[in-house]
């Protein structure tokens, strides 16, 4: 997947910023397709000062460009680990695919075929995204069981397969604190005072919610 910047006196150029690179799910071929559970899939964010931060459901670190897309960081954690996925993941993987047919219409014996293709292992990091003062935001894998439907056997939203713990860094790549939020929110903007995101309930009704972020409040 490339970042393309646009040009907006001459809207009709493009140029490249960089390329995600990521090891593609094998989707098979016509004839021979194949259900994988989870697709790999980058997520990416920008920050106040134009640097790119980028990683993907297959990584246990984030990469760091600057707007030219020169790698200039990579963050780490030691708590960044994937986990071998046990059949009993991949059974709630398979549910929710049921779940996700069943909503959508489509053919949901899809999900008992012989082509699905369970996980060898869980993702550990699974969205970035640009908070206050250049920190860098890294949403840690949740539970199997809060995964919604919709990001099984789809190439994203990657961050809907996420929990409601959040590694924060500075803008130099240490490790500041560590945030926890509802389960089942996706956090889509952070700003100094607040969190403003989707919140889905047990009954999988979504709201736009507004969390009030108290800086003082990051555990280490």
């Amino acid at each position: 997947d490339a970042l393309v910047a646009m040009d907006v006196e001459s809207p009709g150029r493009l140029d490249t910023v960089l390329v995600m690179d990521y090891p593609a799910t094998d989707l098979g071929s016509p004839g021979n397709l194949r259900v994988p559970l989870i697709v790999n899939s980058p997520f990416w964010d920008r920050l106040n000062d134009g640097r790119i931060v980028w990683s993907s459901l297959d990584r246990d670190d984030v990469r760091v460009h600057a707007p030219d897309g020169r790698l200039v960081l990579i963050v780490r954690s030691d708590a960044w680990r994937k986990r071998a996925a046990s059949r009993a993941d991949g059974e709630v993987l398979r549910e929710l695919l049921r779940m996700k047919l069943t909503a959508l219409g489509g053919v949901v014996e899809t999900a008992d075929g012989p082509n699905v293709v369970f996980p060898d292992s869980l993702p550990s990091i699974t969205a970035v995204r640009a908070g206050p003062d250049n920190t860098i935001w890294v949403q840690k894998m949740g539970s199997v069981e809060s995964i919604d439907p919709v990001a099984v056997n789809a190439p994203g939203p990657a961050d809907a397969f996420g929990g409601g713990t959040w590694d924060v860094f500075d803008a130099e790549g240490a490790l500041l604190g560590v945030v926890r939020l509802p389960a089942r929110f996706r956090a889509m903007e952070i700003t100094s005072h607040a969190v403003y995101g989707v919140l889905r309930d047990e009954m999988d009704v979504q709201r736009v919610v507004r969390l009030r972020l108290d800086r003082n409040e990051l555990s280490p």
